[in-house]
């Protein structure tokens, strides 16, 4: 989706099912996440509910799943949940979060891959806290240092003390009714 692959690279995919509206209402909760790696292939997937719950959280993997350029399967539910999730300002925690947690493995590695994946996040939070929407940009730079790291974080704080994006999704509630819908549509099938 960073259009910023390699040969050698494997291949990130993520999943969203709707678990039996039956087996929810019976009391089998299925809001877990999997991630499974498999032959170069690495899946993330999980129950309808968990995504939207992460969606209003800002969870900035599953807008990413979500808002992803490349659609390997379209529903008219995705397109339908990609229209209701619309960007606000909490993706800031989990950007910040999942680059200080790169940023420890990267000092334990050195490795260049880390400092891109953590540069081109952040830059993705700052797009977003920016008013300019989900936009998922290569990072041209050869090498990303330390110095460019610590920048970049200062833009996305910065970012954020300035953004006009509510810190919630606007559409918090109708994605709730979204939903509701949704598992009242798949338990009318059976």
């Amino acid at each position: 989706m960073w259009n910023m692959q390699r040969p050698d690279s494997d291949i990130d995919l993520f999943k969203c099912n709707i678990a039996p509206t039956r087996d929810i209402l019976s009391g089998d909760m299925h809001d877990h996440c999997h991630f499974s790696q498999n032959a170069g292939v690495d899946m993330q997937s999980g129950e309808i509910g968990k995504c939207v719950k992460m969606l209003i959280a800002g969870n900035v993997n599953y807008i990413w799943g979500v808002h992803s350029p490349i659609i390997v399967e379209d529903s008219e539910e995705l397109q339908e949940l990609r229209a209701l999730s619309t960007p606000s300002a909490n993706c800031f925690y989990s950007i910040r979060g999942l680059a200080l947690h790169n940023l420890n493995l990267e000092k334990k590695t050195k490795d260049t891959k880390h400092r891109k994946t953590i540069y081109r996040s952040i830059r993705f939070g700052v797009n977003i806290l920016e008013g300019k929407g989900y936009r998922f940009e290569k990072v041209e730079e050869p090498d990303i240092f330390l110095d460019d790291i610590q920048n970049v974080l200062k833009e996305l704080e910065d970012a954020k003390a300035n953004t006009k994006l509510p810190e919630h999704p606007e559409n918090e509630a109708k994605m709730i009714e979204w939903l509701v819908d949704l598992r009242i549509k798949e338990l009318e099938k059976i």
